[in-house]
């Protein structure tokens, strides 16, 4: 329903023109169809500063960029299916299950019809009914043209309850999971999703789920409430511990997660065409949706690895074609949304709020946040109210993080967040040394592992056309951005971003050397609107930074002061007479709330500086070219 408002608001979104139209085609688990897998072979490419040929206009010679839209899943005729079903109130395990008369009663005959089944097969469950145990999918025969398909029937979803490990196992590909309630407080996953055989797990679908109390202590009765008060300070108001002990407190403890073990010897395993869409995850001890893979650190490749994208012949093996769209995560104790190591990945239309509620001491937790990913489009999200208490670091509301590159972050959402409206976050450090086969290189002298210079590969990132508002929650955050170690070339155009009333000592942008590890290069901001409410002191710190360029940009009610405590930092032609008109509402829930921030100043639309390169659309879906605007909106 908030998507739908949004869209109401900005029917322009639904022209096919558009590069990110949601083309996923979600909301067809009520008719059991899914449509067609395919993907634009369209690429993107630009190059840092400013932008070079995305797509080619008559405008002056500006480019626009377009993006791929999202793969969709393919339309599945059931007519020739074999279809049980199960009832756990009128039930019974020795009826034949083949009708609604006639219903199975058990979690144990399911896995029992599916171990062994041939392609063509339909396992549901009453909705209503609530199913004690576990259950796992295994040992199935299925196909793209006829997944295997596990969902409810009748009215509301059917419940699965466990109470160890993971409530819904699948250990194989083309399979759809739709409709159901999943609950697991003493296990470690809602719905965990394995790549079960060597090479290519593919075509998996989770849609319409309803997962929470997750690695979540039951017994505690304090409900979701105590974590809405205020901005942090959950340790003043619940034992986070008693909720989820710190050896559950793991981002593998998360309500879907996707995982692809090393295989077998040198054999690789990995997802390619996954969805993951419109699911509701709520109370999770850690994480909401996790993707990853032992392959790629066992390889020295990815997290904990090189942090180099190589080919598959260098032994990396991303999830590819993943799609992360129209999921609601709420309430979870760390991470809401994180893609490890994927490759071509669109996170879209998500909402996740009050991550990281029950952070700990050693741990860094943010909304939203790809990691060692490449070629990922994140936009139409909103993150907002992450905390940032009981010793956890970080608490932004998006993050892109160590080993990224090729990242598109446009048209998002990200308010309230106590760490900071978005990290961008790299390292530079010794990394083991691997052959082309994967196995250690060795130092013959020393009898130690070789090692080498890896700054993490973190390159070219652009943010446009995004919303921020009142994001940090103290002076080391910022309002903007947190920039870390070792980051080279993001592009950050036509952003507003809406600073904190009454906060001082905050800053609109903050820079740090993590771990002495390298200064950050190539940053680009143009055509910002930076907006303080009510006058406060505020800096720009970029102080570990080096061949950045600031151009163009509104700022509007900051002291006199606020240029000459910059380090020497100057703004080519910034814009300081100009208000641009913005509000912050108070209630700034939902993503349709961003509309609000649009300026009502009508020349902001027209003093923007011309670039090579542009979104063809700005965040209210309007299409943009030819027009020279600052922030967001362009009319």
């Amino acid at each position: 329903m908030k998507k739908l408002l949004y869209w109401l608001m900005t029917v322009v979104l639904a022209t096919t023109s558009l590069a990110c139209s949601v083309s996923c085609g979600g909301g067809n688990s009520a008719s059991e169809k899914e449509q067609e897998s395919e993907t634009t072979s369209e690429t993107v490419s630009e190059t840092i500063p400013g932008g070079d040929s995305s797509s080619s206009s008559g405008d002056d010679n500006v480019t626009y960029v377009d993006v791929p839209s999202a793969p969709v899943y393919a339309e599945i005729d059931y007519g020739g299916y074999t279809t049980y079903y199960f009832d756990s109130v009128s039930g019974d395990d020795g009826n034949d299950g083949m009708s609604e008369a006639t219903p199975k009663k058990t979690l144990a005959a399911a896995e029992a019809a599916v171990d062994g089944a041939t392609e063509g097969l339909r396992i549901l469950f009453k909705g209503g009914s609530v199913f004690e145990g576990r259950l796992t999918l295994r040992n199935f025969v299925s196909s793209k043209e006829k997944p295997l398909y596990v969902g409810s029937y009748g009215d509301g979803r059917a419940i699965i309850s466990a109470d160890a490990g993971a409530a819904v196992s699948l250990l194989g590909d083309n399979a759809r999971i739709f409709d159901l309630e999943i609950k697991n407080p003493k296990g470690s996953q809602g719905v965990r999703v394995e790549a079960a055989k060597n090479g290519v797990s593919e075509n998996v679908v989770v849609e319409n789920c309803y997962v929470h109390e997750v690695g979540w202590n039951w017994e505690y009765d304090f409900g979701v409430e105590a974590f809405a008060k205020g901005e942090g300070n959950t340790k003043d108001i619940v034992d986070v511990k008693k909720v989820c002990p710190d050896k559950s407190y793991h981002y593998s403890t998360c309500g879907i997660y996707f995982v692809a073990p090393k295989g077998d010897g040198q054999n690789y395993r990995m997802f390619r065409n996954v969805w993951v869409m419109n699911n509701k995850i709520t109370e999770t001890g850690r994480a909401g949706i996790i993707f990853d893979s032992s392959w790629q650190s066992g390889n020295g490749c990815g997290w904990g690895g090189v942090n180099k994208y190589r080919s598959m012949d260098d032994g990396w093996y991303p999830p590819e074609f993943v799609v992360i769209s129209g999921n609601d995560v709420s309430y979870v104790g760390g991470d809401g949304i994180v893609p490890i190591g994927v490759q071509d990945c669109w996170i879209e239309h998500n909402t996740v709020i009050h991550s990281a509620i029950l952070g700990r001491a050693g741990n860094a937790c943010a909304g939203i946040w790809p990691v060692n990913a490449r070629r990922v489009y994140i936009q139409y999200n909103e993150a907002g109210y992450t905390h940032l208490d009981n010793g956890c670091t970080d608490g932004e509301g998006f993050d892109i993080d160590i080993g990224c590159s090729e990242i598109y972050f446009r048209y998002n959402y990200s308010h309230d967040n106590a760490g900071g409206g978005l990290l961008l976050c790299n390292i530079h450090s010794q990394m083991p040394l691997y052959d082309e086969n994967g196995r250690p290189v060795m130092d013959e002298e020393t009898g130690r592992q070789k090692t080498f210079e890896d700054r993490g590969y973190w390159d070219k990132v652009y943010i446009r056309n995004n919303v921020f508002a009142n994001n940090g929650a103290s002076g080391t955050n910022a309002a903007f951005l947190v920039v870390s170690s070792d980051c080279y070339n993001a592009v950050c155009e036509n952003n507003i971003v809406v600073m904190k009333k009454g906060m001082f000592s905050q800053n609109l942008i903050t820079t740090a050397d993590w771990g002495k590890s390298g200064k950050q290069k190539g940053f680009v901001f143009r055509n910002n609107i930076f907006y303080s409410i009510g006058e406060q002191y505020s800096q720009i710190d970029m102080s570990y930074s080096e061949d950045y360029v600031f151009e163009n940009n509104l700022y509007w009610n900051f002291p006199e002061s606020f240029f000459d405590e910059w380090n020497g930092i100057t703004d080519a032609s910034a814009i300081l007479d100009l208000n641009p008109g913005i509000t912050l509402p108070k209630d700034r829930n939902d993503y349709s709330v961003a509309a609000a921030f649009r300026p009502t100043n009508a020349e902001v639309f027209s003093k923007g500086k011309k670039l090579l390169s542009l979104n063809r659309y700005d965040f209210a879906g309007v299409k943009a070219e030819g027009k020279n605007y600052l922030g967001a909106f362009c009319a």
